[in-house]
Formats: C-alpha cells, sequence, structure tokens
C-alpha cells in the first residue's frame, strides 16, 4: 500500500508539472500572439485533457486566435485584389468622401503621415507606386507592431463612421481593403500603447524574427584570435634580413626596465599578453 501511494503522488506530481508546462507555453504563445504557437499551445492542453482547469485561459486564447485569423484572412484578401479592381477605384476623379477616408486610414497604417495624404491625389500617388512600395506588398509585409498607436487609434475615430455594407457596396476593393485596415488597427490598439523589445521580436503569425545564435550562443570572444592570426605572419618574412631582428630585441626591451630587474638578462620572459600575442 505505500508503494501504491508514492506512485499515486509519482502520478499527481507528473501531472502538475505537465498542466504547468501547457499553461507557461499557452502564455508565451498569448503574449507573442502567433498563430502557429497558439494553436501548439491548445493542442499541448486537449492532449493533455486539461481543458477544465485551464478553462477560462483557453476560452480567452480562443477569442484572440479568431481574430488573428481574420486579420490574416484580410491580409490575404488584399493579395488576391486584381489590378483591374484596383483601377477601379484608382478611375475616381471626385471620389465619395469614404473612399477617400478609407484610402487614407490604410496608408497611415502602412505608416505615411497625415501631410502626405491631404488630398485624394495625394493619396493617388501612393496607390499608383510600384515595386518593394507597390500597396499590396506593404500591406502583406505590415505587422502591428510596426504601426504607431497614434496612427491605429486616428483609423478607428476613421472607420467607426462607416458601416461595412456601405463601404463594399461603393466598389469591392474599397471593402476589402475598410476589412484590412479596421482588423488590424484593432490588433494593434489591443497591444500596449509602448511596446518593448520582446514585442517588436515576437509579431503576428509568424513575423520575421532576429536570426538565431549560432551554436555556443555568444562569440564574441571569436574576435580576439583573429587579430593575433594577423599580427602573426610579418615577423616570419623579414627575418632573414636582419633589419627586423632588431626590431624584435626592441620588442623584448621591457625585461629591462622591470622594477626590481638586475639588468643582465635572467630574470623570466615578460608575460605574452604584454604583446598582444607576438611572441
Amino acid at each position: 500500500s505505500t508503494q501504491s501511494t508514492g506512485e499515486n503522488y509519482l502520478l499527481q506530481a507528473k501531472k502538475l508539472y505537465e498542466q504547468l508546462q501547457a499553461a507557461t507555453q499557452l502564455q508565451g504563445a498569448t503574449f507573442d500572439r502567433r498563430i502557429a504557437d497558439i494553436e501548439a499551445a491548445i493542442h499541448a492542453i486537449k492532449k493533455g485533457g486539461f481543458e477544465t482547469l485551464l478553462a477560462v485561459e483557453l476560452l480567452e486564447v480562443q477569442v484572440l486566435l479568431k481574430k488573428l485569423k481574420r486579420i490574416q484572412k484580410a491580409a490575404l484578401e488584399v493579395q488576391k485584389l486584381s489590378q483591374q479592381t484596383i483601377a477601379i477605384m484608382k478611375s475616381y476623379n471626385k471620389p465619395p468622401d469614404v473612399v477617400v477616408q478609407v484610402m487614407r486610414s490604410v496608408f497611415l497604417l502602412l505608416g505615411n503621415k497625415m501631410s502626405e495624404l491631404q488630398t485624394w491625389p495625394d493619396i493617388l500617388i501612393q496607390l499608383n507606386k510600384i515595386g518593394k512600395t507597390n500597396t499590396k506588398r506593404r500591406i502583406q509585409c505590415c505587422v502591428p507592431e510596426d504601426i504607431e498607436w497614434s496612427h491605429a487609434r486616428k483609423v478607428e475615430l476613421i472607420l467607426c463612421k462607416y458601416d461595412e455594407e456601405l463601404v463594399f457596396d461603393t466598389t469591392q476593393a474599397l471593402g476589402v481593403f475598410y476589412n484590412w485596415a479596421e482588423c488590424i488597427a484593432d490588433e494593434r490598439l489591443a497591444l500596449p500603447e509602448k511596446l518593448t523589445e520582446k514585442h517588436k521580436s515576437s509579431g503576428l503569425f509568424g513575423a520575421a524574427r532576429p536570426p538565431p545564435l549560432p551554436e555556443g550562443g555568444i562569440v564574441s570572444s571569436g574576435t580576439p584570435p583573429t587579430r593575433k592570426k594577423k599580427n602573426k605572419p610579418p615577423p616570419e618574412p623579414p627575418a632573414p634580413k636582419g633589419k627586423k631582428e632588431g626590431k624584435k630585441k626592441k620588442k623584448t626591451s621591457p625585461t629591462a626596465i622591470r622594477v626590481g630587474g638586475d639588468q643582465s638578462g635572467n630574470l623570466p620572459p615578460p608575460p605574452k599578453f604584454l604583446f598582444n600575442g607576438d611572441r
């Protein structure tokens, strides 16, 4: 009975440890707000049978996951827009106010200043850019952490004036841009106004992180050896000439002025670090 009691305690401790691991994984995934990590954390909770014990946390993260997937879908819908569909919107000489305001919101979220988006021709300049500054490409690369909080707040105040159905009825392209802007602004406002470095290095649904360090961690100790290698070759070629031998003797001269020295040369040689590895 004592053995079975001990085994029961061991099983309970193991289960508790697994629960703690699952909860920690979920907390980290929620902070990073990355779809793949959140899905993996939810899977770990269900696999371990912790749905009841972590019911509140699970419900909150499922709501977050749904929102992040909506943002991802909105960004993909923008990529699917054809040039012809966007061209219809560009063809306006005097567009309705909703067109100007929605597209102004899009470019505010992409980092443009309000001074660059005062009129419809100003907005068309941004919309007509090609290459790396193409609007669709910029949206594809945009993550909430890159957006200024004040810009997201302005966009929220602009878009709340318009009904989504009304926007889609104007043009299909405008509705798609509206949907993306609303989603991404909402997500940015859900983050702290002033982001920490940890927030910036995480990113939404797998945004790029700094490259991992090589095995063994930081290699700051690797630079001194390269300097030694550069200093070693010069002494070897000049050796036959004789003049450079004198230079070598000058380098060994510190032995003659060492404290307590008897000038006889019988003292041990100075430490190697005094010569930066040349000896």
